[in-house]
């Protein structure tokens, strides 16, 4: 129960943040937009923000449901959040999105 008002959580937050989602890659970390690979290796370096695989623990979804395409950081607000597409084992397409920071929703 708990895992389905996340993915409640994260469809709503989704829509909040679907004009980071197709802002320009290029966007400078803290500002708006969504950050460069280079960008998210430097910001976890920096200990800015926690590794896809951490933040997915800490926001409780399952093992079994699997990203389907690039996991990119996007900044709404000065807040960086993992915006990740998922398939549940039943094939339902997921958008599941993430504080990368602490993992809330």
């Amino acid at each position: 129960m708990t895992f389905l008002r996340t993915i409640l959580i994260a469809m709503a937050a989704t829509a909040t943040l679907s004009s980071a989602v197709v802002a320009p890659a290029s966007a400078a970390p803290g500002g708006q937009g969504c950050w460069t690979d280079q960008e998210t290796q430097a910001a976890i370096a920096n200990g800015e923000i926690q590794t896809w695989s951490k933040i997915r623990k800490l926001g409780g979804v399952p093992s079994d449901y699997y990203v389907t395409a690039d996991t990119p950081i996007c900044v709404r607000n000065g807040v960086p959040y993992y915006v990740v597409s998922m398939t549940s084992p039943k094939g339902e397409q997921i958008k599941i999105v993430l504080n990368a920071v602490d993992g809330s929703s």
